[in-house]
């Protein structure tokens, strides 16, 4: 029978062996690895701060103080990330999409609008008052501008009376439609009245 003494004589450890150059070039690389990871978390952060500017300073280009309730409200849509959202561009999209095909079976149907005309409600200027200034329509397709109403500050339309209504002057939605389970419709006129006075009619 072996005994422990046996045993030991037995044992044998192999001296432990390694590339030295190879070890350098793991650390090397394991070191340009963190680097490039830095770098592109820094990249990343500075992106955000970058996205996260341009997306405050739209925001804060369409927030104005309503003069009757006193709150600070956004005169425009404000439902997105502007910095990838170019407020001002109009919309491209056909009206009337798909209305020639029939409903089949897998296909979901959504609500619409048509805006057929724009009235004023009431006037705190009276009549008869000179009125500029854009009326726009977004809807869920794009959510890009479908102009209403577009007229510039010497191409106002003069209005009598609270019978006034506007017709749509959209070119890409030439009636007015609006498609999508959202829809949007920020209104930002103004009136001038003798003397050449400026009042704000709806927002």
């Amino acid at each position: 029978m072996a005994g422990v003494e046996d045993d030991d004589d037995d044992f044998f450890v192999e001296p432990l062996l390694y590339d030295e150059a190879q070890l350098f070039a793991e650390m090397d690389a394991e070191r340009e690895a963190h680097l490039r990871a830095e770098a592109e978390q820094a990249r990343k952060d500075e992106e955000r701060r970058r996205r996260g500017a341009a997306h405050r300073a739209v925001l804060n280009s369409i927030l104005e103080r309503d003069p009757k309730t006193g709150r600070e409200v956004y005169t425009r849509y404000s439902f997105t990330d502007f910095s990838i959202f170019d407020i001002d561009e109009e919309s491209l999209v056909a009206p009337m999409r798909f209305t020639n095909s029939g409903y089949t079976r897998g296909l979901n149907l959504q609500d619409s609008a048509n805006i057929l005309s724009v009235k004023i409600a009431s006037s705190d200027r009276g009549f008869p008052i000179n009125v500029y200034g854009t009326i726009i329509a977004r809807d869920s397709v794009d959510h890009k501008c479908i102009y209403i109403f577009n007229r510039h500050r010497e191409d106002y339309q003069t209005i009598t009376s609270e019978e006034w209504r506007a017709a749509p002057t959209a070119v890409a939605y030439a009636d007015g439609q609006m498609s999508g389970p959202s829809a949007y419709c920020p209104v930002s006129p103004a009136a001038r009245s003798a003397p050449r006075r400026i009042a704000t009619l709806g927002t």
